[in-house]
């Protein structure tokens, strides 16, 4: 059993697949296991991977067709041990969604508390634009959504109180909100026996399936805390293949109704119905 498990879809980043292998690497921790999950990709990003195979610490699997960055993590969910015949042994380990265009921070694994009692450690971390700019998660406003119901003195100041604050809390089914909403997979440590007994999947959509996702986990966590060591570097490309740079109007608008359809499709998120709303209010602009 690894403490930590770590889930890396990947389509045709043969690069920038392996600068994300070799950050985890130099995370410094020891106790970790990497699942790489191949969406079928067309260029060499597979001989890559098999590369790396003798590295007794990776597992791969090779999707024979593309099916989108929400299947392939519950692929990897299945190979991490949330399957239904999966050993009990895996019901103390982590899940981290890494994406293969990413970076984790030099040495910050090993700083992690893995130990913590929580269904979910929210993840500081970096954002990178194009290489040019870096800026903390408190700035990220595409990723974090304030909770209007927590009163803050000015927004950035609010951000940076509400993650202070954010250190120990309960969740919204043990009768509390959450200081903030985070969005994406990859900001977050999800304890596997969670997913498992709550039965978490990504939905089957081309965009925001990571928010659609956490609406559903915040939902039903007892506990939420967050780690005050950031450990993720996220890369804000602008590459072709990145849903950063896409350009087709009327594709995009689908994906959102998309969105919009499986967000309004969940259960009532109860407590969440504010990030719900936000959510839903800028996928409709």
């Amino acid at each position: 059993m690894s403490a930590l498990s770590i889930i890396m879809p990947v389509r045709n980043r043969e690069n920038l697949l392996l600068e994300a292998v070799e950050s985890i690497r130099n995370g410094g921790l020891e106790d970790y296991h990497l699942i790489i999950v191949d969406d079928a990709s067309t260029d060499t990003t597979r001989d890559a991977i098999r590369k790396l195979l003798p590295d007794t610490k990776i597992t791969t699997l090779f999707l024979p067709k593309q099916v989108g960055p929400g299947p392939a993590r519950n692929a990897g969910l299945e190979l991490a041990g949330i399957g239904p015949t999966s050993s009990s042994a895996y019901t103390q380990d982590w899940i981290l969604f890494m994406d293969s265009d990413d970076l984790i921070l030099p040495g910050t694994l090993a700083k992690l508390n893995l130990d913590v009692d929580a269904d979910i450690i929210q993840l500081p971390n970096n954002t990178v634009d194009d290489g040019k700019r870096r800026y903390p998660l408190r700035e990220n406003q595409h990723l974090l959504i304030q909770n209007p119901h927590i009163p803050a003195s000015g927004q950035a100041q609010g951000r940076e109180k509400a993650t202070s604050e954010a250190a120990s809390v309960p969740g919204p089914r043990a009768g509390a909100e959450p200081p903030f909403f985070l969005t994406t997979a990859w900001a977050h440590l999800y304890r596997l026996s969670f997913l498992k007994a709550n039965h978490l999947r990504f939905p089957a959509l081309d965009f925001s399936e990571d928010v659609v996702f956490n609406l559903g986990a915040y939902r039903l966590a007892e506990r939420i805390v967050q780690s005050q060591v950031p450990i993720y570097e996220y890369r804000l490309r602008h590459a072709p293949d990145s849903i950063n740079s896409q350009t087709d109007a009327q594709l995009l608008k689908t994906r959102k109704q998309e969105a919009i359809a499986a967000v309004q499709n969940l259960p009532d998120p109860g407590f969440l119905s504010w990030a719900k709303q936000d959510r839903l209010r800028a996928w409709s602009a």
